[in-house]
């Protein structure tokens, strides 16, 4: 909190309105992408130390990712319905919890040159 309020008392009025058109642009692109406020926010570095900066990313990238969290739980919560609903999330949260440990077995047991020709 040392190093905000010193950055504040600081900092020239230039810097700050960068800083707060960097911040502001980041926000509302991953409000609307729901990721990429720290690709967006990076541009901070230009005007703030690098510890400072990485702070600043981390904490406002995970306020921005609560908020949008908590927006998409309201709606969310409607669609937690019964198994035998073939439109709630219910279907892909257990093809999920079935599926990734039998991914995990099939790729632990290939050998790596079959993933390999495949990407080549």
């Amino acid at each position: 909190m040392t190093s905000l309020c010193a950055l504040i008392a600081c900092s020239d009025f230039p810097s700050l309105a960068a800083l707060l058109t960097i911040y502001a642009v980041a926000a509302v692109l991953s409000g609307l992408s729901g990721f990429g406020f720290s690709a967006i926010g990076c541009l901070s570095f230009a005007v703030l130390s690098p510890e400072l900066a990485v702070a600043m990313l981390m904490g406002l990238s995970l306020l921005t990712q609560a908020f949008g969290a908590a927006a998409l739980w309201s709606d969310l919560r409607r669609y937690m319905t019964p198994w035998r609903r073939r439109d709630g999330v219910m279907p892909y949260l257990v093809g999920g919890v079935v599926g990734l440990p039998l991914g995990i077995a099939l790729l632990s047991d290939s050998p790596p040159e079959s993933s390999r020709s495949g990407a080549a």
